[in-house]
């Protein structure tokens, strides 16, 4: 049927709805048609269509009586989990003929860190965020790509990091060990007064056969290293800068000992 005066290349449809046919004429006078259906059918999402890996999201479908989806579901909503454009036909008695609507989705993909150990340091490849993890708990403060662990010492490490997309994901568990471990003994290094009253000289001392010169490394609780410092002889005495009161952590390291995680308790 005809609408009265609808002869512009626009049309407001007060008529409401139903299928709506165009019919046109060029300067030659060659004629063309076009048709479309105006119905009440909406699609709608229950979240974000754009997220990560493991997640999904339910499209859903109202006003409506039935419907065919690109996946095959005959029903109002399907849930998805992989990228793809989900399309439905929907068949709306309120306008008496169906029309397809669409949606895309994008699933990115999760980050895949590894953790690895190489000198003194743990570390793992490169994404956007890092946190460390320790013992199943994050260590405060280590949000790098890298971690010294010589204040947390042997146990279980895992880093929780974030893609470019906002993807997050934690590695496998890595089990530390060797933290510590000498190629002498160290039974033969002492530290010594600790506790360490305020201002009091820190005494280090070791068997003259092991090594000559030695590293002197000083770390906060939360991993600030304070101190780096050469130990010239077998027997050292150290003035430590003005430090709270606290537990601190202590490296010693050589051509033939690593003496790593040894707790100094600042009175």
């Amino acid at each position: 049927m005809d609408i009265a005066g609808a002869t512009n290349n626009t049309h407001t449809p007060i008529e409401g709805y139903g299928m709506y046919e165009v019919n046109v004429q060029n300067n030659w006078g060659c004629e063309g048609s076009a048709s479309y259906c105006l119905s009440p059918a909406a699609l709608s999402a229950d979240g974000p269509t754009t997220f990560c890996e493991g997640e999904d999201v339910t499209l859903s479908v109202t006003d409506g009586d039935n419907y065919v989806w690109s996946t095959g579901s005959l029903s109002s909503s399907i849930t998805v989990n992989a990228s793809d454009t989900y399309s439905v036909t929907v068949l709306s008695s309120l306008a008496g003929c169906s029309v397809v609507l669409e949606q895309d989705v994008v699933v990115n993909p999760l980050p895949n860190p590894t953790v690895s150990f190489s000198g003194t340091d743990l570390s793992t490849g490169t994404f956007t965020t890092y946190q460390w993890n320790f013992n199943g708990s994050p260590i405060s403060g280590a949000t790098s790509q890298t971690l010294d662990p010589v204040m947390t010492g042997n146990g279980q490490y895992t880093v929780t990091v974030t893609n470019t997309n906002g993807c997050e994901s934690t590695s496998s568990v890595y089990n530390l060990t060797n933290l510590g471990v000498q190629k002498n003994d160290v039974s033969s290094i002492s530290i010594h007064p600790n506790p360490l009253p305020e201002g009091a000289q820190l005494t280090i001392e070791w068997d003259e056969l092991l090594t000559s010169t030695a590293r002197f490394e000083l770390y906060s609780s939360t991993g600030e290293k304070l101190l780096d410092v050469e130990l010239p002889q077998a027997k050292n005495l150290l003035v430590l800068p003005e430090l709270k009161s606290g537990v601190y952590f202590v490296s010693i390291s050589s051509d033939e000992t690593v003496l790593s995680g040894v707790k100094l308790v600042i009175l």
